[in-house]
């Protein structure tokens, strides 16, 4: 318990990690995690818990991490519509600081653990299965990029991924897609004819 200066964040923090099996304290300074009164335990498993001392009321929040998805936007249950947004996801409690390692960490296994478990073990197959995607559709794009003999293509990492090219009496043209099943088709500079052989091909395309 954090009472009268008798332990130290740091010492209690390691102490509750100690009660959650899996769960070791983030490598950091002693002394100085005392001075942020911020700490992070962590599970072999991916799983991390943010623990932070608040002075003023001398309660520990506590609250589960996910990361980022494949894009680089924060992975959480609400993005992920596990959670609405009008609703409040079950993955964070307060804890007096008060109370005994073994006392915090009880209330961890039992208000915490299990819903933010079930959040993060869903979160990581979703974000696991975007970048399956992400790699077919990049696979996709530098195909087509390729054929039209482009040497710039951006936003791999993204959601949109972009291929510009000039070819011919194109003066420019890009080639967009975020799935690699469907594209949007920007040029720019093309002659009459050019632009009436593709209205043309849709056309067709469209007809068959």
């Amino acid at each position: 318990m954090l009472q009268e200066n008798k332990i130290s964040f740091f010492n209690l923090v390691t102490e509750i990690a100690a009660n959650l099996e899996g769960f070791t304290v983030e490598k950091i300074d002693s002394v100085a995690a005392d001075d942020l009164g911020w700490l992070t335990i962590e599970h072999s498993d991916g799983r991390q818990l943010c623990l932070r001392h608040n002075r003023y009321d001398n309660k520990i929040n506590i609250w589960g991490r996910y990361g980022q998805d494949a894009y680089g936007s924060s992975a959480t249950p609400k993005n992920f519509g596990l959670v609405k947004y009008s609703d409040k996801a079950q993955d964070e409690i307060n804890v007096s600081a008060t109370r005994t390692a073994e006392a915090i960490a009880k209330d961890i296994k039992r208000r915490l653990l299990p819903y933010y478990s079930e959040y993060f073990y869903q979160i990581t197959n979703r974000v696991t299965q975007q970048r399956e995607k992400n790699d077919t559709t990049n696979q996709r794009i530098t195909e087509i990029a390729q054929l039209l003999g482009s040497n710039r293509l951006t936003g791999k990492s993204n959601y949109t991924k972009t291929a510009y090219f000039s070819l011919g009496t194109i003066n420019h043209g890009e080639i967009k897609t975020s799935n690699g099943d469907d594209y949007t088709l920007e040029l720019r500079g093309i002659s009459h004819a050019l632009a009436v052989q593709i209205a043309q091909l849709l056309k067709t395309t469209q007809a068959e």
